[in-house]
């Protein structure tokens, strides 16, 4: 059995902590950042392990799009965060965006990231200290009113030397417009 220290411990092993139950730093203080994206009426921030975390929704030509955006706290020696594609189980934890179960939106394309993921240890991850922005298009159904989406949120942030707990399938929710009804004329 894994033991650490609740609410502040680091992880000596990455690779430790692959399919673990999560776990954070509670009690952190919100940042600035997630303070905008409260105002700007991004879903509900979170700030565990190292990483504030905000999600909100935007569109492009084809509809709506989930943004996750992935903050590493200031520290030093920086934070990374592992790629998308991280194979499960192998060390590590892939930084994912995914649609809550029986959510009423639908994906309509695959996970992108902005950053280019690199080796370092033989694992993909993401430059140290880079904010990751993450994008899931969706599909919403018809309707008037935006809907309440539910999202998870999993990541695992390390330094060269240690890591931090991994985060697992944490909620989130943000709202996204609804798709506007056609109306057909006869």
């Amino acid at each position: 059995m894994l033991r650490g220290k609740v609410g502040g411990g680091r992880l000596k092993n990455r690779r430790a902590f692959a399919g673990r139950e999560p776990c954070g730093y509670p009690g952190m203080r919100p940042t600035a950042l997630l303070v905008l994206a409260t105002l700007l009426g991004a879903g509900e921030p979170l700030q565990r392990a190292g990483i504030a975390v905000s999600v909100t929704s935007e569109a492009d030509a084809g509809g709506p799009v989930l943004v996750a955006r992935f903050t590493p706290m200031t520290q030093d020696p920086p934070l990374h965060l592992y790629a998308i594609d991280l194979p499960a189980g192998g060390g590590g934890l892939a930084t994912r965006l995914e649609l809550e179960p029986g959510s009423a939106v639908r994906a309509r394309g695959p996970l992108t990231a902005d950053q280019e993921a690199q080796l370092l240890d033989g694992l993909r991850v993401y430059p140290e200290g880079a904010v990751v922005v993450l994008r899931l298009p969706i599909s919403a159904p018809a309707g008037r009113d935006p809907l309440s989406v539910g999202v998870l949120v999993s990541y695992m942030a390390c330094s060269r030397s240690s890591c931090l707990m991994p985060v697992q399938r944490a909620r989130l929710a943000v709202e996204v417009p609804a798709r506007k009804r056609l109306i057909q004329y006869s």
